[in-house]
């Protein structure tokens, strides 16, 4: 700027003699020289000064690793703490397979089950109430919820059931359970015995999450017959089983030629069972 100003000057003074304008240029010469020593100068000094490096930002510490607590307990599900798992579900496939006395009567069982829900099974394995022995009558099933019916009192010793498990039933009844099919239990003992027996059930294993359902006797003329046929009513019982045959059909405690029940005697091993009691009295080796 002052260069261009000192050529702006020129204009503004009057026109002098020949010495007097010769001095002019020499003049704005050594101006434009000064200005430029005094850019140089400032240059120089800028190269000179050398800048501080800018010290990168320290890195943030690595945060100590949290120490892992192992816990000795119920199994606890990942996306909701806190909250313990259910007990992973009975898969049919997955059970021990079947072994025992009970082994024919859980499969006959559940070859039917699947049958009803294919919709090829139309009646139950019990009796219709009154029937002629030629011509046997059976209960309807439809879509009634799968049964099965299990005598436990133990005929063997004429009176209540032990405590002692047949071996095997308790995983027979597991894979019928499995398949959502209902237990029952009959037996003639009174009502008062009733929380007896269920512990006796839970305990040998024979119903562990005390879900079976026991029918004992109504009062002292009821007989297994009637509530045989109120459970076949509402279900559809796939199979029977007892230690004797009038536990299964209560016409075999009436027969005067037990040879006439040649066409009911087919169900024996296709719906009906002769099996040991469920609980038993007998002690084994060990116990002796």
């Amino acid at each position: 700027m002052r260069r261009f100003a000192g050529l702006l000057m020129l204009g503004a003074l009057p026109v002098l003699s020949g010495c007097a304008a010769a001095v002019i240029p020499v003049v704005a010469g050594g101006m434009i020289a000064k200005k430029k020593a005094e850019q140089d100068k400032a240059k120089e000094q800028a190269s000179s000064v050398v800048a501080a490096p800018v010290p990168a930002p320290a890195s943030a510490p690595e945060p100590a690793p949290v120490p892992v607590q192992v816990m000795v307990g119920p199994a606890v599900d990942v996306a909701t703490p806190g909250v313990a798992s259910p007990a992973p579900a009975i898969v049919p496939g997955l059970v021990t397979p079947l072994t025992g006395p009970y082994a024919l009567f859980a499969s006959y069982a559940l070859g039917q089950s699947e049958k009803q829900q294919q919709g090829t099974l139309t009646a139950s394995t019990v009796l219709v109430e009154q029937f002629a022995l030629e011509r046997p009558e059976f209960l309807p099933c439809d879509t009634k919820p799968a049964a099965v019916i299990l005598d436990l009192d133990d005929g063997q010793s004429g009176g209540p059931p032990g405590s002692r498990p047949t071996p095997g039933l308790d995983n027979a009844l597991a894979k019928l359970r499995a398949s959502q099919i209902l237990v029952f239990w009959l037996t003639d003992a009174g009502p008062d015995t009733a929380e007896a027996m269920r512990q006796r059930l839970t305990e040998s294993g024979l119903d562990p999450n005390r879900q079976d359902a026991i029918l004992t006797r109504y009062d002292a003329t009821d007989r297994k017959h009637v509530r045989r046929q109120d459970i076949a009513r509402t279900h559809c019982v796939l199979a029977s089983a007892g230690d004797s045959k009038a536990d299964v059909e209560e016409a075999y405690a009436y027969l005067r030629q037990p040879e006439a029940a040649f066409i009911i005697d087919k169900m024996w091993n296709a719906g009906w069972f002769l099996l040991p009691a469920p609980l038993t009295h007998e002690t084994d080796a060990k116990d002796q």
